[in-house]
């Protein structure tokens, strides 16, 4: 299973501290610290950036992976990896995060459900196609898809967006005949008022986490890449 996003957006891989600036006056600095270590203002770390820092934030990994691996946490079952290792990074610092990365998560077996690896891709990265999709195969984002993830299975391939929406098969053509499980869990009232991104989102993550296996997939929970997109024993990554 693989996930990719395109942030960060923000700057990471800063190796020093800013320097110092002029605390304005409708701001208080030493709350806005709170428990992290001290240090001066500057105002590239607040209100957006801050996420960059090891400091503040949890960098791309913490600021997308909950939206982008929850639908892959439900559907897979997944619970603490037996492994996780980093087998790709640039602008690796002591100050903030990288600015790219590739980690690899190991889940065990979980019921019926076979050991799985799930990638993870930041800074623009991407996951190399598996045998079987072509170039021109839209996955990720319908409008965008700088972001988003591919389920590799015994049957074929299923990708979704950010927010676990735009679920489909591909290639595209897998879709012209498949009809969506019964839905089984309860709705949110807010996915029947407007169409806000967080009422999308909910109602996307039900849906796609309706059963243990990815329907129309395969049931196994393997990572089925093809034999060249596998990872080595030494730690190689699909590119």
């Amino acid at each position: 299973m693989h996930a990719w996003t395109n942030r960060p957006i923000w700057p990471q891989g800063i190796d020093h501290p800013l320097p110092e600036e002029k605390i304005p006056e409708t701001l208080d600095w030493d709350l806005w610290i709170g428990a992290a270590p001290s240090r001066p203002y500057n105002s590239k770390y607040e209100p957006f950036n801050w996420r960059g820092w090891y400091d503040f934030g949890c960098g791309a990994l913490g600021d997308m992976a909950c939206h982008i691996l929850d639908g892959v946490n439900w559907s897979l079952l997944l619970n603490a990896p037996t492994s996780v290792e980093c087998i790709k990074i640039e602008g690796k610092n002591a100050q903030t995060f990288p600015t790219k990365s590739i980690v690899r998560f190991d889940f065990p077996a979980r019921g019926n459900m076979a050991p799985v690896s799930v990638y993870w891709y930041e800074g623009g990265l991407r996951p190399k196609l598996p045998e079987g999709l072509s170039a021109d195969t839209k996955l990720g984002d319908l409008d965008d898809d700088t972001n988003g993830s591919l389920y590799i299975g015994e049957k074929g391939f299923l990708t979704t967006g950010t927010y676990s929406d735009d679920t489909r098969l591909v290639p595209a053509e897998r879709m012209k005949d498949y009809k969506f499980p019964a839905k089984l869990l309860t709705r949110s009232p807010a996915t029947t008022k407007t169409g806000s991104a967080p009422a999308r989102a909910a109602s996307a993550r039900a849906r796609t986490s309706i059963t243990p296996a990815v329907h129309g997939v395969g049931d196994s929970g393997r990572d089925r890449s093809a034999p060249a997109d596998r990872a080595s024993s030494s730690g190689t990554a699909p590119k």
